[in-house]
């Protein structure tokens, strides 16, 4: 035992004179009349040993040049802007990390929530769904589009909203209907039923809505040629929220057989916090037809993405 303490105030002694002292290991070697790979070994055991631990504290982003345009041009209050990585896929993921610091700051103690689906959203609800104490919050959590049959679990909305539930406190409503069917009787069918009815009476008391804000054309197609036929391409759809289109001036296309179930774009107008997450895949196009839209009060984004739109 004796030798085992030795041992550890020599480590500590080494520790000190390097991180604190701030002497080479030569000069440390020299100074104890030890050898100088001792003296790095001796480091690398302080830090296996948990006597030495390094945090990488990121750079601060002085972002308030962008927020002020990004309110000025597009009515945004407030955003998170994440930073731009080698590739999408870190950038994305970083975002994600994010993301629940940045919702605890704005979302109350009691809401209603809406949840949208999407790969970025499916990848959020995958985080806190490890995490113990995401929020909690009092109030409901509502699915705003039915459900699609794909072995991703990105699109089962009411899948999404039951974790959200589960880790903020928040009681699920859920949505029992296919996002979308093929007929204007079957879509009167649903929007007869209780479930429905109850649905839209929620959607109109909704807090805070997240969705994806993402392009067109995109993976899953979400079957748009049997829905709007050559629509989307003679109109120039560049993006979509949720299962609503639009071009790069802001403007919703319709399409005549176009039989979604999900929320109505008033509704999503009249909610009070509207967050957009756009992944560093999302072109600019399509962010740019989202902002005109006039639907979002807050964004996550990358650096890139709003340098893609301010600096245009």
């Amino acid at each position: 035992m004796l030798k085992k303490n030795k041992k550890i105030q020599r480590i500590v002694e080494v520790a000190k004179l390097y991180y604190i002292n701030d002497m080479t290991q030569n000069e440390i070697a020299k100074h104890l009349n030890i050898s100088r790979p001792l003296v790095s070994k001796l480091l690398n055991d302080a830090k296996e040993a948990g006597i030495v631990t390094i945090n990488i504290k990121p750079i601060e982003q002085d972002n308030s040049f962008y927020l002020e345009r990004l309110k000025e041009e597009f009515g945004i209050k407030e955003a998170l802007i994440t930073q731009q990585f080698a590739s999408t896929s870190l950038t994305d993921k970083n975002m994600i990390d994010e993301l629940p610091i940045f919702l605890k700051k704005i979302i109350p103690a009691t809401s209603n929530i809406g949840i949208g689906w999407g790969n970025m959203i499916g990848n959020f609800i995958e985080k806190i769904k490890n995490e113990d104490n995401f929020l909690e919050i009092k109030g409901k959590v509502i699915p705003l589009i039915g459900n699609l049959s794909l072995s991703t679990s990105d699109f089962h909305s009411n899948e999404l909203v039951r974790i959200f539930g589960e880790k903020t406190g928040l009681n699920p409503f859920y949505f029992f209907a296919p996002a979308f069917v093929t007929t204007a009787a079957e879509k009167e069918v649903i929007t007869n039923l209780e479930n429905y009815q109850k649905l839209l009476h929620l959607w109109g008391k909704l807090d805070i809505i997240l969705v994806e804000i993402t392009n067109h054309p995109s993976v899953p197609d979400l079957a748009t040629a049997l829905r709007y036929g050559k629509k989307l391409s003679d109109k120039k759809a560049v993006g979509k929220i949720l299962s609503h289109f639009y071009d790069i001036d802001g403007n919703i296309i319709e399409g005549e057989e176009n039989f979604s179930t999900q929320i109505p774009l008033e509704l999503i107008k009249n909610t009070k916090k509207v967050i957009g997450i756009v992944s560093s895949k999302t072109s600019r196009k399509a962010l740019l037809g989202a902002l005109k839209t006039g639907l979002f009060t807050h964004l996550v984004l990358s650096e890139s993405s709003i340098e893609d739109i301010i600096n245009d």
